[in-house]
């Protein structure tokens, strides 16, 4: 799997995962597909910081770029599985924020998906509301540009912080990065969107 690639366990691995793995293997999914559909799975409690950044980094490249919005397009579709659509909205709203610009172009394609998950009364609200927010990002150049903005001064800020050899070290300790940092600032401490052992309401 991804996790194996990066060095990251998978705590509580379970059939479930594994069948997600044999699925990736004969579909013949290639690796920036494999890399979504394991950050965005149902199947582990947390979003890898490491996988997200690989996949960032990915969004430079028009065909990986595709690739990428296919597989988040499925999970947001996935509406039986909260954890799929919870997942592949972050994931999204972080690319928007953090990747490269052409990434935006291509996200037109999933404004419909969006305004039907905020208008679907079977989705929670912490669904419709993220589904709301990424549309009004989409929509608004203004708000955009500031989100982008805002993303890379945090993204630069932490950049300054964690040097290689600090992510050396968090591979060989298996230590989580705390994503939040850059995408959440605002965020109190105890509550990590990536997390999903910690507390917090999903109505």
């Amino acid at each position: 799997s991804l996790a194996d690639m990066f060095n990251i366990p998978l705590f509580g691995k379970n059939i479930h995962q594994t069948s997600n793995d044999i699925q990736a293997l004969f579909l013949g999914y290639n690796e920036t597909e494999r890399c979504v559909r394991e950050v965005t799975t149902a199947a582990t409690p947390n979003m890898h910081p490491l996988i997200i950044q690989a996949i960032t980094a990915k969004t430079e490249d028009y065909r990986k770029c595709h690739h990428i919005l296919d597989v988040i397009t499925l999970r947001i579709n996935d509406t039986g599985v909260y954890l799929h659509v919870w997942k592949g909205l972050l994931l999204l709203e972080h690319l928007i924020k953090n990747g490269d610009s052409q990434i935006l172009q291509q996200c037109a394609n999933l404004v419909e998906d969006l305004q039907n998950l905020t208008e679907n009364e079977n989705n929670t609200d912490n669904i419709r509301e993220k589904a709301a927010h990424i549309l009004e990002l989409l929509k608004s150049t203004e708000l955009l540009r500031q989100a982008r903005k805002v993303a890379r001064l945090k993204r630069n800020k932490y950049t300054d912080c964690i040097r290689s050899d600090d992510i050396d070290k968090h591979i060989n300790s298996k230590k989580d990065i705390p994503l939040q940092e850059i995408e959440h600032e605002e965020l109190s401490e105890e509550w990590d969107p990536f997390n999903f052992n910690t507390s917090h309401s999903i109505n």
